[in-house]
């Protein structure tokens, strides 16, 4: 066999993972721009050593010839090209389609010449970044292991039937085990079969974290490449004996050995999480990988297959949007969670079309003035047989049902004619501020939300607030920027809620050009017994100052803290000091009230 390529021969972004290819379970070969292949995995190097491997080897004990000849800086696309046999002309031209850019992928399905009707193989090949692609040569003879109704992979005639027959029990983008699969092997993992006793085993849903927005901001394909890159890390986890399986979307599952405890689960993933630590490129962007992780132990928490795979992604999907938690164990009460969920979705959908939903005005004072500037919108639910429902009861039913979108669009509509109506009574300039969930900020329809509303009400886009959460400007990409750069140019003021309970930073500010900074109620409530909250309400608002932002103050509820924070250079207050959240009809007589005389806070 020739000799290995040097390193700097071997693409790239294969380097930090040459080990990768040898976890596969299959005959893997990278080959550059014209063919040549540049490096082979053991597998694959053990069968040019020996001659003979059971996947491939024919009748007379030797391996396919192309496959045989095919060593590191052999033209692995000339050896097809040049064959007369029909599937090696096929094979070759796919392979030609990827490596010149004009396919994203190959894959075909053949009976290697000369085996027994059990030996079929499928090719995959896969476009590198740096050029060139990755052949890969998997075994599909096990899959008669998983049959029932049918006994020879061989009797499948043609091409088209035998890919059929592969993808019942495998993913078509990555090759790996399916969801079929998962359910099948845990069938046979968590039962004994003799006794009725089931194994201890553990399992883990494991999802590409912010998958959706890289996938809306770089287009369907590069996500698909995304993905392919995700599946080939996790499978270097399979050398510690666990199975990986594609389920949906950015969604895979890890499958633990039997005998497992909470402890192994959490080494499995720390594991996981070792896979982030360095960057991998998709054409001109680098990407670093982050796992989201929900966790659970069989039969401890379940035996039923389904049942368990609901409750790793009940716990992976209650890891915190954030980042500040990477790995959730499975609770109980998480399944009386998501019937909670289900339902209140369910009510919310039937709300919508009932109109239940209204708007409730906090005016946001002045401090130097002790005047009315502008008024905070927030939704509340008018629910048959309940007295009325803030939106911390709902809002979180509203995100996992995808209803924010059309709940949230009402609200800016409902907010502006409200704001556009209080201008034409007298009260111009009235600033009307409009909560923006972090689900609504990741589609594309939310521009045209926010224009359509001010549009069809005709307010001043200056006198519209957007708040925004500390995690959106984390989030930001190339088409949220553009939203709020449309948004900024039309004159609309942006607003980060809840300042100090996330991990914003001054390069965030300054990039999405922020206008206001709402200091979070937790530290205003703490300013009186807490030198800790005071000294940071006081940075901030330092902070602020010499940014020019404008500040408010949210949860004042006493005299001596707005005070106290109108010394410290505070612009706005808003607060049960002031007013709760009001009807509108209300809020107007609030407004007539203070357009006598200020509110003065003493």
């Amino acid at each position: 066999m020739a000799a290995p390529p040097p390193a700097e021969t071997v693409p790239e972004m294969l380097a930090p993972r040459r080990a990768a290819p040898d976890s596969l379970g299959a005959f893997v070969a990278v080959i550059d721009q014209l063919g040549i292949v540049l490096m082979v995995n053991q597998a694959w190097a053990q069968l040019l050593d020996s001659g003979a491997s059971p996947c491939l080897a024919n009748e007379g004990g030797n391996s396919h010839p192309l496959i045989q000849a095919a060593g590191v800086g052999i033209n692995y696309l000339a050896l097809h090209e040049a064959s007369p046999k029909p599937h090696l002309q096929h094979i070759a031209k796919g392979l030609r389609a990827v490596l010149e850019g004009a396919q994203t992928g190959f894959e075909t399905v053949f009976r290697v010449p000369g085996t027994d009707r059990k030996s079929w193989i499928q090719l995959t090949a896969s476009p590198l970044a740096t050029g060139g692609a990755v052949v890969l040569y998997t075994d599909m003879t096990r899959l008669t292991q998983r049959l029932s109704d049918w006994e020879w992979l061989g009797d499948i005639k043609t091409h088209e039937q035998a890919r059929g027959q592969f993808l019942t029990y495998h993913d078509p983008l990555t090759a790996l085990p399916n969801r079929q699969s998962a359910l099948e092997d845990l069938r046979q993992l968590v039962y004994t079969g003799q006794d009725g006793q089931s194994q201890r085993i553990g399992l883990m849903s494991v999802e590409l974290a912010r998958f959706r927005d890289f996938n809306d901001a770089y287009g369907a394909t590069r996500g698909d490449r995304l993905l392919k890159l995700a599946a080939a890390e996790l499978l270097q986890l399979e050398s510690f004996g666990y199975r990986l399986y594609r389920m949906s979307g950015p969604a895979f599952l890890l499958l633990l050995p039997s005998s497992c405890s909470q402890q192994d689960l959490m080494i499995a993933a720390n594991r996981v999480h070792d896979l982030s630590d360095h960057c991998m490129r998709i054409e001109d962007f680098e990407v670093t990988l982050e796992f989201n992780i929900g966790a659970t132990v069989s039969p401890q928490y379940g035996a039923d297959p389904a049942m368990l795979l609901r409750h790793v992604a009940m716990a992976r999907k209650r890891v915190p949007s954030d980042g500040s938690l990477r790995l959730r164990l499975y609770e109980p009460s998480m399944s009386s969670e998501l019937l909670n969920i289900v339902q209140t979705g369910q009510a919310l959908r039937k709300a919508l079309e009932k109109q239940e939903f209204t708007l409730h005005y906090q005016p946001q004072i002045d401090l130097n003035s002790g005047r009315v500037i502008g008024a905070e919108a927030l939704m509340r639910w008018n629910r048959p047989g309940h007295s009325l429902v803030g939106p911390v009861h709902f809002i979180g039913a509203a995100e996992e049902s995808g209803l924010i979108r059309p709940m949230g669009r009402w609200a800016l509509r409902e907010a502006c004619r409200q704001a556009a109506a209080w201008h034409s009574a007298g009260w111009n300039g009235l600033r009307i501020a409009v909560n923006l969930s972090p689900v609504q900020l990741r589609h594309d329809a939310i521009r045209w939300d926010v224009l359509d509303a001010l549009e069809e009400s005709g307010l001043d886009p200056s006198c519209l607030e957007l708040e925004l959460t500390e995690s959106v400007l984390i989030e930001d990409g190339p088409i949220l920027s553009e939203t709020i750069a449309i948004w900024k140019s039309l004159g609309i003021k942006l607003a980060i809620d809840d300042f100090g309970t996330g991990y914003a930073n001054l390069a965030y500010l300054k990039k999405l050009e922020i206008d206001t900074l709402k200091i979070d109620r937790s530290f205003i409530s703490g300013m009186q017994d807490n030198k800790h909250d005071h000294c940071i309400v006081e940075a901030v608002l330092t902070m602020a100052k010499s940014l020019r932002l404008v500040t408010i103050a949210e949860g004042i509820e006493d005299a001596h803290t707005a005070r106290q924070l109108a010394n410290l250079g505070c612009d706005v207050g808003q607060g049960y000091l002031y007013s709760t959240p009001l009807p509108q009809e209300q809020f107007l007589q609030f407004l007539q009230l203070q357009d006598a005389s200020s509110i003065d806070p003493s």
